[in-house]
């Protein structure tokens, strides 16, 4: 009869087990990347989930499925290592299935198959989650047996097994929230059960646990104050400190985080760097979603009960009373209050973020639900209070999964713009918007700045005037809701939505009855909204407040490439003069390029009043290495003033600055006069012809003054050995004088770098 009772529970907790796998697996293949798109399926559809794409993607990066050399570096500090690895684990073990069904197959063929439809190996990454959501189950019935007994555990084990949260949480790509939870519920069970006989063994693995939790979300290494207090006991009338089990529990912390997230520390400078930005965007204001600087309050009052339900919410709170009267409960009852101490310091509360404690909730819950039911001495109420717990928050599960298996809004819009919009008409669209590839080799878009948090930084996009020359802007109800909602805080966002509802021309628009989704709408703009001085103006009043030089330098860059492949010039000039004023832009390149294939189509459009880009020329002042860049596009210049061009290029690039190339920079500059000769007047062709002659013996007699090594020492270039010195003369004389004898002067000459 003993027996049979102890077999029941076994028993009950296998169904549970069962279960919770069924409803992870159940809706776990919805919102899959959808190859069809013509876009990274990896990276760039936003139906699917932003966390899955991002593990994936820089999974993806480490070792590109074996087509390039494995680099365990994730490249990022805003997450630690191990939700990388995990995805990179899931990638490799995929790659093993695919060698499998195709056979021997190389890594070019596997790569050529997951960019082109990588559904399965999302598919497989999700599954390996489920799982772990599973063992989670588990190890919430081990904490609540080894606390109390097995009647609390399986309590536990049934609202966590189905819980939405954490059933969301277990369909996703390597969650790292999902993460956390597995490896604090492991620590917590370590500490609970801790003994003198095996308080070293414990506290290590407690360390450990928690080092892993530290490299899924940096949060819960917080923990290690619980764990260490747990070592700490009164023994009669002092205070017994266990120090060893204290040193273990450190060393196990460490070993386990270096293991797990490594390049945190080992590329600490860069991944500080990372960190830093991703505290800040966490602890600003997000737009829309957060009203107020700290979120601790929004837990208490919105987070928990949507996250628990009001049952499960608020017989947690009587079960974390009761836990603190329990030997070892005060353990349980401190994480999620610990926890809650940086998390409730962001900006934002989510319901994820907060996972990580949701283990030691739902023990609390359940044990609440046993304290009230054993002062009616009736497990009919236990049972009534658990289903109560785990019935409150289903319905809107279940409207979210139903959402889920519609088709995307995005996906629709995509599909619409595809078949009506010509590819070569420009297009601004918001972000959670249809997603396009970027390059502008399919379809002249944009992503229009956006951020969640730390928005001013790009206000200064947010005026009217800046889309003249754009036909279409796609709006997402995702952007104008939240400034919308925060319009006194953000009057100048909410005032651009404003006048695209009222100046643009609704063209097409999602249908919610049959889609799932952010409203889209494709807007037709007014052919002509502002004048070049109007916007010179604007912008020049935007750029006084704070900018964020990354994301409006590349915005800069990209309305600068739209302009260049239209032909329109001096739009591509315009938009490329106002990214390189932003300041330091890490587009600065980009910009060069673009500003000075414009100033070159403007000049080859005006024969007789040749424009030259001498300001391309001075923006490259700051560094050698921008010099450089705009050089190579000096063979296209047809400059009408060559002495001018002449004396603004030494100006800007003194020879003591170009150690090693200064002899190359004044040929490169002389071949470009004469290949570009044929955009001049004849009567003027004697004239440059002339020019580059003295420009090239000029260079050819500092090649031979260089070759003495006191004038090699005033030249700056002692590190060019005399052989070297001496045979550049001749390779000087053959580079600058080959296009005159050759006839190239009367040549024509393509454009290097056309946009075409």
């Amino acid at each position: 009869m003993g027996h049979h009772a102890r077999a029941k529970p076994d028993a009950l907790l296998f169904a549970v087990l069962a279960l919770a796998l069924a409803v992870r697996l159940w809706g776990i293949a919805d919102r899959l990347p959808d190859p069809t798109l013509g876009i990274n399926p990896i990276v760039a559809n936003t139906a699917v989930d932003e966390g899955d794409r991002r593990a994936m993607d820089f999974a993806w990066r480490m070792w590109r499925g074996g087509a390039q050399p494995l680099n365990l570096n994730p490249q990022t500090g805003d997450w630690p290592g191990l939700p990388f690895y995990a995805t990179l684990g899931a990638q490799m073990l995929y790659r093993g299935y695919d060698l499998v069904v195709h056979g021997g197959t190389s890594s070019l063929e596997f790569v050529e198959r997951m960019e082109r439809d990588p559904r399965g190996m999302f598919l497989l990454a999700r599954i390996l989650d489920a799982l772990l959501g599973v063992a989670c189950v588990a190890l919430i019935f081990l904490l609540g047996r080894r606390l109390a007994n097995r009647e609390l555990g399986l309590g536990a084990a049934l609202l966590l097994a189905l819980n939405p949260t954490h059933i969301m949480a277990s369909q996703r790509v390597s969650d790292p929230n999902l993460l956390a939870l597995l490896f604090t519920l492991i620590a917590t069970v370590a500490l609970v059960g801790l003994t003198d006989e095996r308080r070293v063994r414990d506290s290590a693995i407690a360390g450990a646990a928690i080092g892993m939790a530290a490299a899924s979300k940096y949060f819960p290494g917080a923990l290690i104050l619980v764990a260490a207090l747990a070592n700490v006991e009164r023994d009669g009338g002092r205070w017994k400190i266990h120090g060893t089990a204290i040193v273990a529990l450190g060393l196990g912390l460490a070993v386990a985080f270096f293991i797990a997230s490594p390049f945190t520390l080992l590329d600490w400078t860069e991944k500080s760097h990372s960190f830093v930005m991703q505290r800040e965007r966490l602890t600003s204001e997000w737009v829309g979603l957060s009203d107020a600087r700290f979120s601790l309050p929004t837990y208490f009052t919105r987070t928990f009960p949507s996250m628990l339900g009001w049952p499960g919410y608020l017989l947690a709170i009587a079960g974390t009373a009761l836990l603190f009267k329990r030997p070892r409960g005060w353990i349980v009852a401190s994480v999620p209050l610990l926890l809650l101490l940086p998390t409730g310091s962001l900006a934002l509360a989510a319901e994820r973020f907060i996972l990580p404690a949701v283990g030691s909730l739902l023990v609390a819950a359940s044990l609440g639900a046993m304290a009230l039911s054993g002062r009616v001495r009736s497990r009919a109420i236990l049972i009534a209070l658990l289903l109560l717990c785990v019935a409150w928050p289903a319905p809107a599960y279940l409207r979210l999964r139903g959402a889920l298996r519609r088709p995307d809004t995005r996906v629709a819009a995509h599909r619409w713009i595809d078949e009506h919009i010509a590819p070569t008409e420009p297009m601004a669209i918001d972000v959670y918007g249809p997603e396009f590839a970027l390059d502008f080799t399919v379809r002249l878009c944009l992503n229009w700045p956006f951020m969640v948090s730390q928005t001013p930084l790009v206000r200064a996009a947010y005026h009217p005037a800046f889309l003249d020359g754009f036909r279409y802007y796609t709006t997402s109800s995702e952007v104008g809701r939240r400034f919308e909602a925060a319009a006194g805080r953000y009057p100048l966002e909410a005032e651009f939505h404003r006048w695209l509802r009222e100046h643009a021309a609704v063209v097409w628009s999602s249908d919610s009855t049959q889609n799932t989704g952010p409203r889209i709408e494709v807007l037709a703009l007014p052919e002509r909204i502002s004048g070049r001085a109007e916007r010179d103006s604007t912008w020049a009043q935007a750029s006084r407040a704070a900018m964020y030089p990354e994301r409006l330098g590349r915005w800069c860059f990209e309305m600068s490439s739209i302009f260049l492949r239209r032909e329109q010039y001096d739009r591509a000039e315009e938009w490329a003069s106002r990214g390189l004023g932003i300041g330091r832009t890490p587009s600065r390149k980009e910009l060069l390029e673009t500003l000075a294939l414009a100033q070159v189509r403007l000049a080859q459009g005006r024969r007789g009043s040749y424009r030259t880009p001498l300001r391309c020329l001075r923006a490259c002042a700051q560094g050698p290495g921008d010099r450089r860049q705009c050089l190579r596009k000096m063979p296209a210049v047809p400059a009408r003033n060559a002495h001018r061009t002449l004396q603004t290029y030494l100006s800007v690039a003194p020879i003591r600055r170009f150690p090693a190339r200064v002899l190359i920079m004044p040929l490169t500059l002389a071949r470009a006069l004469l290949l570009s000769a044929s955009s001049i007047q004849p009567s003027e062709t004697q004239y440059f012809l002339s020019i580059s002659r003295v420009v090239a013996w000029t260079s050819a007699g500092t090649l031979v003054v260089s070759s003495w090594p006191a004038g090699a020492s005033v030249m700056a270039i002692s590190n060019m050995s005399r052989k070297r010195r001496c045979s550049g003369v001749v390779f000087a004389c053959g580079f600058a004088c080959a296009p005159a004898l050759s006839g190239a002067g009367t040549q024509t000459h393509e454009v290097i770098g056309s946009p075409s």
